[in-house]
C-alpha cells in the first residue's frame, strides 16, 4: 500500500450474480474432489495422479451430474 492511500479507501466488496455464485461454488467442489483423489491415492500407496488428470477427472465428475 502506498503512503499516500489511507485505508478507508477500500474497495466496495464486489457481488456477484446467482449464476457466478453457482459456478465459483462448482470450480470450488472440482477442486476439492481434485485435491481428494491426490491424497486418496497417496494414502493407499498407489502412484499419485498429475494435477491435471485429477483436475479432469473431477471435473467431469462435477459438471457430468
Amino acid at each position: 500500500m502506498k503512503k499516500t492511500q489511507k485505508k478507508s479507501e477500500e474497495k466496495p466488496k464486489r457481488s456477484f450474480s446467482p449464476a457466478q455464485k453457482e459456478a465459483q461454488k462448482k470450480v470450488k467442489q472440482v477442486n476439492l474432489e481434485a485435491v481428494k483423489s491426490i491424497y486418496e491415492a497417496g494414502k493407499a500407496g498407489k502412484p499419485m495422479p498429475t494435477w491435471g488428470k485429477s483436475l479432469k477427472v473431477a471435473s467431469k465428475k462435477v459438471y457430468n451430474k
